[in-house]
């Protein structure tokens, strides 16, 4: 069977500073002064081919993939690597420079949660207009406009102006409404962001329940624990092209990887200590996998340079920010004078079951007040967790499922 979404050689180029970036007076003299020298560009600074060139910039170039019926891909990338660029040019919002674009099926793009909502109107005129402009019939909304509302959870506000729902209500009526649409490919940008924890384990599970119809899905999300449970495949960009193709899992773990350089660390401020590595079960790249249980050692070799009491602080994080667990001994109530000269602290951590996915490590050298005066780093680590067995959460807790047939334990006890 034929891919129901094949990109070839996609490209997308802007150039910078061409319009726009005056005000309507200079923008309309400048038309009319290039049309005066339209015959004389050659003479004109800057009109050098290699001064065109500078003001190019190319948001995507070379992106080649396929997606199957029924998948649900996940595009992962910083800020500024084309995610947002692709997805346009996907929904044909913007034309590509170069490259090509086969849709094999009727296409609904969500890239803004409430596009199209007249704050004026009730909720019952906006799912009819919001409905119109992603694309669905008045037939098709009438059909489905009873489930639209029992999703969103709106009940008897439905006939009220939108302008006075909640920020919750607004969001959660929005993306029923994108939700029930009759598409074969969905194209969504960030909106699994919206509404309270209860309503986006509701919104990933809708969106599970239409792959499982056929839909395919092209998901966009900082939320990168959301995707791992979403998406069975992902697709890394990086500088507008496609750095990985693969497992969502690898595609996590490669973006982590690739974003720890931009991490922020503080050294000693007041000169005293100088922290010279810090690494988990002594890993050169501070990058380890957990696929069994296994303890971990976190070791810190520091040289103190006057005499003082100091602390030291562990924490693990989720990669969408989840603070997990944390360590310290100040909080501990254990500090320590150091004397001056070189020194290793160890730390050892046992059980630690985390679910699958991929965490960050934070380390920090505190003085005696417990602030992170002499070292500090959120991201010196990393951890990949692969388990043989599911978790929900970032926590695994042991335990096991017990079932008795009721009936037949009163029986023997009545023997």
């Amino acid at each position: 069977m034929r891919p129901i979404i094949e990109v070839t050689c996609l490209g997308k180029r802007y150039r910078l500073g061409a319009f726009g970036a005056g005000s309507f007076r200079e923008e309309f003299a400048g038309f009319f002064r290039r049309l005066r020298n339209r015959g004389n560009e050659e003479s004109l600074p800057g009109s050098e081919p290699m001064a065109r060139e500078k003001r190019d910039l190319w948001a995507l170039r070379g992106v080649s993939f396929e997606v199957r019926r029924g998948e649900i891909v996940g595009i992962v990338g910083l800020n500024g690597a084309g995610k947002s660029t692709l997805l346009k040019l996907l929904s044909r919002i913007t034309q590509p420079t170069e490259g090509e674009i086969v849709l094999r099926g009727r296409l609904a793009s969500l890239l803004e949660v409430g596009t199209g909502f007249h704050p004026e109107l009730s909720g019952r005129e906006n799912v009819y207009l919001s409905g119109a402009i992603l694309g669905m019939t008045r037939k098709e909304v009438e059909q489905k406009f009873d489930q639209i509302v029992e999703f969103s959870e709106i009940g008897r506000f439905v006939d009220t102006p939108v302008k006075r729902y909640s920020s919750g209500m607004y969001v959660r009526l929005a993306f029923s409404v994108a939700a029930h649409l009759e598409a074969d490919i969905m194209i969504i940008d960030e909106v699994l962001a919206v509404g309270d924890y209860a309503f986006q384990a509701k919104c990933i599970e809708r969106l599970h329940a239409l792959t499982r119809v056929g839909k395919t899905i092209l998901l966009v999300s900082h939320n990168l624990y959301t995707m791992q449970t979403l998406c069975s495949r992902g697709i890394l960009l990086r500088a507008g092209q496609v750095q990985v193709d693969g497992s969502m899992q690898r595609v996590i773990a490669e973006f982590r990887k690739g974003s720890l350089g931009t991490r922020k660390t503080k050294r000693d401020l007041h000169g005293s200590v100088l922290v010279e590595n810090v690494a988990v079960n002594d890993e050169c790249e501070a990058r380890i996998e957990i696929v069994k249980e296994v303890e971990l050692v976190v070791r810190c070799d520091f040289v103190v340079k006057r005499k003082e009491v100091l602390h030291f602080g562990f924490s693990i994080k989720s990669v969408d920010g989840v603070y997990v667990s944390g360590l310290s001994t100040f909080v501990e109530n254990r500090p320590r004078m150091y004397e001056v000269g070189r020194h290793r602290l160890t730390l050892r951590l046992q059980n630690v079951n985390l679910c699958s996915g991929s965490y960050k490590l934070a380390f920090a050298v505190m003085n005696g007040n417990g602030i992170a005066v002499h070292f500090s780093d959120d991201e010196f680590g990393e951890l990949a967790v692969v388990r043989p067995f599911e978790f929900d959460g970032c926590v695994g807790i042991r335990h096991s499922w017990d079932r008795n047939p009721v009936g037949a334990v009163a029986n023997h006890q009545m023997e």
